[in-house]
């Protein structure tokens, strides 16, 4: 770990020190509105049993809950609306929960940045202008607030949700379970390889745009000299060199960013068909392990 590296994680543990308790809410206000996502599709197989006599194996499911609220359609159409109702109220304090963490961190950087920016003598922003200052204010720290919010808050709590998800499927089926955490593990992998690559050039991109504003910064402020001196064609050419630059590093991230968008649901389904085929194999075989109703 890097000297970079290890700054931003004891900026984050000190914020996770000092606000510990509200980070505790929303992790557990995150893991249970995750449990509430998976237990209302996996509950629907109880509402098929009563409605066509199935004994689904997804509705066995609900046996293993301490209680039990669905000895009839009505009943467990009941259930179903408390778990909706439930699954509301506990995602909504998850993303306000989450939002508030992500203002107040970003809030505390800021001023922090700030400080630090006033400490940097003035010939700095004499030779470089202030651009490239004034962008960390702007963009870098929205990319910041998205990082911790998205990938270490949500991280946290769809982890329990990926731990309960594969539970059900080794509880459901032993083969299928290894062939999807087989997939998720390369999938995660790939993704891990082309996020490396994608940060780099977004490191490249940011730099590029704050050496623009701070280029665009300094010519505007310098407006009468180069009138005077007219080199209007001069600066022009500068500027249109940098927007060039600018473009084809945007266009590289763009490259990758919509590669990792349009891989994650494709090795998704490509893991779907896996254990289709697989199925069918079993089926073909005579030796499938589910009942027709277990499939529901």
């Amino acid at each position: 770990m890097n000297a970079d590296n290890k700054k931003k994680w004891a900026i984050i543990k000190s914020f996770g020190r000092d606000h510990k308790f509200v980070f505790m809410f929303t992790i557990i206000n995150g893991m249970i509105a995750n449990v509430l996502v998976v237990l209302i599709p996996v509950s629907l197989g109880k509402y098929f049993d009563f409605l066509f006599g199935f004994q689904s194996h997804r509705a066995a499911f609900l046996d293993l809950l301490p209680f039990s609220f669905w000895s009839t359609i009505q009943q467990y159409l009941l259930f179903l609306l408390v778990l909706i109702l439930l699954k509301m109220i506990f995602q909504y304090f998850q993303r306000f929960q989450m939002a508030f963490l992500g203002e107040k961190f970003i809030k505390e950087l800021r001023e922090q940045l700030f400080q630090q920016q006033l400490k940097i003598q003035a010939v700095v922003y004499d030779d470089f202008g202030t651009g490239r200052y004034l962008l960390r204010h702007s963009g870098d720290l929205k990319s910041i607030q998205n990082y911790f919010t998205r990938g270490i808050i949500r991280f946290s709590t769809d982890i329990f949700l990926l731990l309960v998800a594969f539970g059900f499927l080794l509880w459901l089926n032993k083969i299928i379970f290894f062939i999807i955490v087989g997939g998720f593990i390369l999938t995660v992998l790939c993704i891990f390889f082309l996020n490396k690559i994608l940060f780099k050039i977004s490191v490249n991109q940011r730099n590029t745009r704050s050496g623009l504003l701070s280029f665009v910064n300094r010519q505007l402020q310098a407006t009468k000299t180069i009138k005077v001196f007219n080199k209007d064609v001069t600066e022009i050419g500068k500027y249109d060199k940098r927007s060039s630059r600018l473009f084809d590093v945007s266009v590289r991230f763009q490259n990758i960013y919509n590669l990792i968008y349009v891989s994650v649901p494709t090795f998704l389904y490509v893991i779907l068909v896996i254990v289709l085929y697989y199925i069918y194999n079993l089926k073909q075989q005579g030796s499938i392990l589910f009942e027709t109703s277990e499939m529901l």
